[in-house]
């Protein structure tokens, strides 16, 4: 299955080449004027004093790589072209790397978080953030070695699995996360994707799931018969998390974080739910 991507906030993608099937260049569809006019409110922005900058930006900062006596303004000069002025992006749909064309070489950045990525693009970009994961860029003389370090990079995507009890010749349901709000699960060389939309909480997905991945059967919270929804946890979590009924019985009268379990949880005192 080819992963896409089909928008980064408003702004519609151009999938250049695919890699591989998870793993594609792209291109964002700007209108007219658009670079000019996020520039000239960066340049607003950066006319903020050095002090007040630091301020917005000091937790920001924090594990990124940077020394104390980084210069902020250049920091932010980073971020703002490695969001807007890229030769080309690519993605795995979890993280982006971005890649750079310089009197020196093909300069790249990693982006880890694409919400703050994208965040650029609405209509109020808010440049008091970064998206770039950590500041110490690397620059390449030649492309390919460039490209060897993207794919590199995001070749790690991040995927759940969730045990399989019976089955045929699977052992886990894998599940990963990809952007905007989309799974794929794969089992037994099958795969579906399933996206989370407004009519579907992440317990209905996985209950759908369940019914898709039989005759196999997952073991998770969701199918534990300690586990139990709140009206509000189900409503607050969109499905995800819910209570262990487990937990309570050895936990103290108001320890309710204690009991809160993710729906793709597991502990050693799973018990398939029963049928009613």
């Amino acid at each position: 299955m080819k992963l896409k991507l089909d928008k980064i906030g408003p702004m519609p993608v151009i999938i250049n080449r695919y890699i591989t099937d998870e793993l594609f260049s792209f291109s964002i569809g700007l209108p007219p004027n658009f670079f000019e006019s996020r520039l000239s409110d960066f340049e607003k922005m950066v006319e903020i004093p050095e002090n007040n900058i630091k301020y917005l930006l000091t937790r920001k900062l924090s594990g990124s790589g940077l020394s104390a006596e980084t210069n902020i303004k250049e920091v932010m000069s980073i971020n703002f072209n490695h969001v807007f002025r890229a030769k080309e992006y690519f993605t795995n749909c979890q993280k982006i790397a971005s890649l750079i064309e310089t009197d020196h070489g093909f300069e790249i950045a990693f982006h880890n978080d694409i919400r703050a990525f994208e965040g650029y693009f609405w209509p109020s970009g808010n440049f008091a953030q970064f998206s770039i994961s950590n500041f110490k860029t690397e620059t390449y003389k030649v492309y390919e070695k460039a490209i060897a370090e993207v794919i590199r990079y995001l070749a790690k995507s991040e995927i759940i699995k969730i045990p399989v009890n019976y089955g045929s010749t699977g052992e886990f349901l894998e599940i990963r996360a990809i952007h905007p709000l989309g799974y794929v699960f794969s089992m037994d060389a099958k795969e579906i994707y399933k996206e989370l939309g407004l009519a579907n909480s992440l317990d209905k997905i996985t209950r759908d799931i369940i019914e898709w991945a039989k005759p196999n059967k997952l073991k998770c919270c969701l199918k534990c018969v300690n586990f139990a929804f709140s009206g509000m946890s189900h409503d607050m979590s969109g499905g995800a998390a819910g209570y262990c009924n487990y937990i309570k019985r050895n936990t103290k009268d108001g320890e309710v974080q204690q009991s809160i379990t993710h729906v793709w949880s597991l502990c050693e005192k799973f018990e398939e739910e029963i049928k009613r």
